[in-house]
């Protein structure tokens, strides 16, 4: 883990401070884009492309504690909401865990599953998981963050899913099928759903 969380660790052990979920993964991001920065400084002189410095660990490896994740999320145009969604599962010790939050200001169905995959990594950190396996019924998100492909829609949010990635000893991101993800689909809807008749908005279908 990085710095950041030993800090949030040594904090909560020795001076019984215990900073909040979004604190310390948005410490933990501020970190891991300045030594990005860093390292983009140093690559430069070496004309080498900084892409190389935050490799994707995504080999399958046959290990007892591998969390599986599945992450969807269910956009509203109309609104530009999107219930965002992410359930985790270790057989090794049958851990299970689910998740999901509203996020304002989505311009896209592609960019909602992107905010999802983040969401879920931010998750998995502060549960100390340190092997993930990510799948998303996504393709296109899939294929940007498995590449160098660059998608302007979505560059931000997939840029900081490529950092996080540097936090964990082994990731891999999966396209899987729909019938694949129902539960990860049903929580992102019924989140969005449950949001807009809080709000008095529309409701999904």
């Amino acid at each position: 883990m990085c710095w950041t969380l030993w800090t949030a660790r040594n904090q909560l052990i020795f001076e019984n401070k215990s900073p909040s979920q979004r604190e310390t993964t948005t410490k933990a991001l501020k970190t891991a884009r300045e030594w990005a920065q860093a390292q983009e400084g140093l690559t430069k002189q070496h004309q080498q492309p900084i892409t190389k410095l935050i490799p994707h660990r995504r080999q399958e490896l046959d290990i007892s504690d591998l969390t599986v994740c599945f992450t969807d999320a269910a956009w509203d145009k109309a609104s530009n909401k999107a219930g965002l969604a992410w359930t985790f599962n270790q057989q090794a010790t049958s851990m299970t865990h689910e998740g999901s939050k509203v996020s304002d200001h989505v311009s896209s169905a592609l960019m909602a599953e992107a905010l999802a995959i983040r969401e879920a990594l931010q998750s998995a950190i502060s549960l100390d998981i340190t092997r993930i396996k990510i799948n998303s019924d996504n393709q296109t998100l899939i294929r940007v963050i498995n590449s160098e492909i660059k998608d302007k829609e979505i560059y931000g949010v997939s840029q900081d899913i490529k950092i996080f990635t540097a936090l964990f000893a082994s990731i891999s991101f999966n396209f899987i099928p729909r019938a694949e993800n129902v539960r990860a689909d049903s929580l992102a809807k019924a989140s969005l759903r449950a949001f807009c008749l809080l709000c008095n908005g529309p409701a999904l279908g």
